[in-house]
């Protein structure tokens, strides 16, 4: 009786494996007869592997090959060069600020980054009292590095202008357009604060609050402004405290730069008109382009259509 213990089991399959491999050695495929061997959805005929799911690359129709087009770009558009925007979304915000922004572009074939930006909005679960201006510069400059992008419409919204504007120092050559939307233009060396006339805070004040609650926004549409109400979180102070670093004029840079403003807040009689100061500024200045829009700060929720009109004329 032949001694089947588990030491001898193994011992033959193993040799049994041995002599299958050194078979298909001795016998490589393509020489001699024919070979087909069939498993799944896969066969070896002749030497070459198939994919029975798929037909052969030589075997598609060319002229429909030469069509293929990157997903989400329209027919006609692929021979054409496409933009890249990274649109920077405004305090107490997402990336959601730009849900329907993003299609427009999408459709018109354009590359569309939206990053997030720390301790609020989709990343709220990151608030800290040492997230601040500096950390959100990080966010979007790793961004754009990290994907290696350039020659970019980088667009800062409201409170994305201080970190569009910081970001400069570490990407300011990947930039073709600059674009503020009703946003903040500071100077190097000033926060958010200083451009809003409030003093900054002493620092290590205990019981300071380190956190600070949106403002109110009207946004036009009832069921857009239930969507968006609950996502509007609160962010940290020291994002609205730390100066910005830019270490020279915007004029100066080669890119282009471009203002859109809201023109349905009206000015304040009591204190910094922030927005309509930066509007009056660049209105007439050769190395701005000035653009209006017809409605209240949510110019992404309320206006999109027509921000996205304004953007592919950048493209």
């Amino acid at each position: 009786m032949t001694d089947w213990s588990p030491r001898r089991f193994w011992t033959v399959l193993i040799e049994q494996l041995r002599a299958i491999s050194d078979d298909v050695v001795r016998r490589p495929l393509g020489q001699g007869d024919p070979v087909t061997r069939r498993g799944g959805d896969q066969a070896v005929t002749d030497g070459r592997l198939e994919d029975r799911r798929h037909p052969p690359v030589d075997d598609l129709d060319r002229p429909k090959r030469e069509q293929w087009i990157r997903p989400g770009e329209p027919s006609g558009r692929h021979n054409e060069p496409m933009s890249t925007y990274v649109l920077v979304h405004g305090a107490w915000g997402g990336a959601h600020t730009w849900k329907l922004i993003r299609p427009g572009l999408w459709a018109a074939g354009h590359h569309v980054f939206t990053p997030g930006l720390t301790g609020i909005g989709e990343r709220v679960h990151l608030a800290s009292p040492q997230v601040g201006l500096t950390t959100h510069v990080d966010d979007v400059v790793n961004q754009i590095l990290y994907e290696d992008l350039t020659g970019i419409v980088l667009l800062g919204f409201s409170y994305g202008g201080m970190v569009v504007t910081g970001a400069l120092a570490q990407i300011a050559d990947r930039v073709r357009e600059l674009v503020y939307l009703d946003a903040f233009v500071p100077s190097d060396g000033q926060s958010l604060g200083d451009l809003a006339g409030h003093p900054r805070p002493t620092p290590g004040t205990v019981g300071e609050p380190w956190l600070i609650p949106p403002r109110p926004r009207t946004i036009d549409d009832p069921a857009e402004a239930a969507w968006n109400e609950p996502r509007r979180t609160p962010q940290p102070a020291r994002c609205f405290s730390e100066p910005v670093t830019l270490g020279r004029t915007l004029e100066s840079y080669s890119f282009g730069r471009t203002y859109i403003k809201a023109l349905d807040d009206p000015r304040r009689n009591d204190g910094p008109n922030q927005f309509w100061d930066v509007a009056d500024r660049v209105r007439n200045n050769p190395a701005w382009r000035y653009l209006e829009v017809d409605t209240n700060h949510m110019i992404p929720q309320n206006r999109p259509d027509e921000l996205v009109q304004m953007l592919l004329e950048l493209a």
